[in-house]
C-alpha cells in the first residue's frame, strides 16, 4: 500500500476527516479524488498537507469546505490539477490563498458562489493554467474575465451560468487566445 500512487473515494460519503487525516501514511500518491465525501471538512483538507508529491486534488463537492481549508491546500505547490467545484463556502479570500500553486494547468471553481471578480484577479499567479470551469460563479462580470488576459496558456474555458458575463466579451475572450474550446451558456446577449 506504501507505494499506491492513485487514490479515488469519490462519492464515499461516509470518509470523514479521520479517514483522510489516516491517508497521510500513504506518502506515495499523487492523485488524490475526495469529489462528493461531503463530511470532509477544513480538518481533512489540512490532514491532505501530509502529501507534499500530490499533483492532483478533487475536493469537489466537499460543501464544508471553507476559505481556511484552501489555505491548507496552498501548501501542496505540486498541485497541477485542482477542482473545489461546489465548495460554495469558499470565497475570494480562500482563493486568494491559493497563489503559491504557481503549477496549476486544470482549475475548477464550478459553482463557487462566493468568487467574485475580485477572487479572478488571483488567476495571474497561474500562467501555467490551461483549463478553467468557472460555471455558475455568478458573481463574476465582464470586469473579472479581464484577469484572464494574461494567460496565454489557456486553451479551455467553461462560463456556463455565469450570468453576469455578456456573450460578446466571452466570445472576444475565445479569440484572444488559444482557446479550443469555450463553453457559455444562460450568459447575457
Amino acid at each position: 500500500m506504501h507505494s499506491l500512487t492513485a487514490l479515488d473515494l469519490s462519492e464515499c460519503d461516509l470518509v470523514m476527516d479521520e479517514g483522510v487525516v489516516a491517508l497521510g501514511s500513504l506518502p506515495a500518491i499523487a492523485s488524490l479524488n475526495l469529489t462528493g465525501c461531503v463530511q470532509v471538512t477544513d480538518t481533512g483538507a489540512k490532514g491532505v498537507m501530509a502529501h507534499t508529491a500530490l499533483m492532483s486534488l478533487s475536493l469537489a463537492g466537499c460543501q464544508e469546505l471553507t476559505d481556511a481549508g484552501l489555505q491548507s491546500v496552498a501548501a501542496l505547490t505540486s498541485l497541477t490539477s485542482l477542482s473545489i467545484a461546489g465548495c460554495w463556502q469558499a470565497s475570494d479570500e480562500g482563493f486568494y490563498a491559493l497563489k503559491p500553486l504557481i503549477g496549476l494547468a486544470h482549475l475548477s471553481l464550478e459553482g463557487c458562489e462566493q468568487v467574485s471578480d475580485e477572487g479572478m484577479r488571483t488567476l495571474r499567479a497561474f500562467p501555467s493554467l490551461k483549463s478553467l470551469n468557472l460555471a455558475g460563479c455568478w458573481r463574476i462580470t465582464d470586469e473579472g474575465l479581464a484577469a484572464l488576459a494574461p494567460l496565454t496558456a489557456l486553451t479551455s474555458l467553461s462560463l456556463t451560468m455565469c450570468e453576469q458575463v455578456e456573450e460578446n466579451v466571452a466570445r472576444h475572450c475565445h479569440q484572444q487566445t488559444e482557446m479550443h474550446g469555450l463553453s457559455y451558456g444562460a450568459i447575457r446577449s
